[in-house]
């Protein structure tokens, strides 16, 4: 199914069977997907960019006013450092693994981005890059990852993206299950979930 969508929040109900939910803007790039509850019909969804996006399954759209944005009960620990300066990022065409990497120490400090950052969804993108400026203030990685959900939802995104970033940039390990685990907690003690 192919919609216009100005930028707002919207009620989706899903007409159609489906397990998961996803949305393609119009360049082809996963904008939003999610995991369906067994039993639900209806998700609610920012969309902070209008454009066109063609859906996996029918549905209707409707409109619930703007952006509603959420992060603002999330409490973050007390910075562990404080190395706030101005950032540049560059593209390197040789750092693999990892889609990005910060030096901290760097004037100004530096965020590295290899190809593999460009082959996510801008969304993903952006968490990534949050995730790596959280760094100036934590070394810790679920304190990072705590930060960058923060900006993120602020900015009007949906948590689901942000699990969405999450799972695709940490993999199955025990420690990346736990990093996710703790930002879901997070998420549900400052009721920004449901």
């Amino acid at each position: 199914m192919v919609k216009k969508l100005d930028a707002g929040n919207y009620t989706v109900k899903i007409n159609g069977p489906a397990s998961v939910f996803s949305m393609l803007a119009s360049d082809g790039s996963i904008y939003h997907i999610r995991t369906i509850p067994k039993g639900e019909h209806e998700l609610n969804v920012n969309i902070l960019h209008p454009d066109t996006y063609t859906a996996n399954t029918q549905c209707d759209y409707f409109c619930n006013g703007p952006v509603k944005t959420n992060g603002d009960t999330i409490q973050l620990a007390i910075p562990e450092r404080f190395r706030v300066k101005d950032i540049v990022v560059v593209h390197n065409p040789m750092l693999t693994g990892s889609p990005a990497r910060i030096f901290t120490n760097a004037v100004p400090a530096r965020i590295e981005v290899g190809r593999k950052f460009y082959r996510y969804p801008k969304q993903v993108r952006l968490f990534i890059l949050l995730h790596e400026y959280g760094h100036l203030f934590y070394a810790t990685e679920w304190k990072v990852d705590l930060f960058a959900l923060k900006m993120f939802l602020q900015m009007g995104y949906n948590a689901s993206q942000a699990f969405y970033a999450l799972s695709m940039i940490l993999g199955n390990g025990a420690q990346s299950k736990e990093r996710i685990v703790r930002l879901f907690n997070s998420l549900k003690e400052a009721d920004a979930i449901h």
